[in-house]
């Protein structure tokens, strides 16, 4: 299956997902014009990982380790964020191991919060990352 790459913007965050490598990446700012434009190609890209995973099971598929890394991201990009992780929660019911790792900036507890209300909310571990603000 091919990987899905964007590149980021001003107003979109950088996406690479490649399940040649199990490296899935979320990074920047999302706070796209147009959301559904920006964000349901990614959201059909992991439907089709999820039905590659469901159809040919997890031999030769690397673990995905999912990180999120976001400095700000609105109401808007909030729900297309959930149905992702949730989405990786279901891979990871068919027995694929799947980590996902929120980042965050040293003091922003908005941020993590954030990570930690989704956690909840899925029902699925993440873990949490502090890095040093720019």
């Amino acid at each position: 299956m091919e990987a899905y790459r964007f590149n980021k913007t001003k107003t979109t965050p950088h996406i690479s997902f490649d399940p040649a490598t199990g490296i899935f990446e979320i990074k920047g700012e999302s706070r796209p014009e147009n959301v559904r434009t920006f964000f349901e190609p990614i959201l059909l890209w992991i439907e089709d990982f999820f039905n590659h995973v469901k159809t040919n099971g997890i031999n030769n598929i690397n673990p995905i380790i999912l990180t999120i890394q976001l400095g700000y991201f609105n109401s808007s990009s909030a729900k297309f964020i959930f149905d992702y992780i949730l989405k990786m929660k279901h891979i990871k019911e068919l027995g694929l191991s799947v980590t996902i790792i929120w980042v965050h900036d040293e003091g922003d507890d908005d941020m993590k919060l954030a990570g930690m209300d989704l956690s909840e909310m899925i029902e699925i571990n993440f873990e949490f990352q502090e890095v040093r603000g720019k």
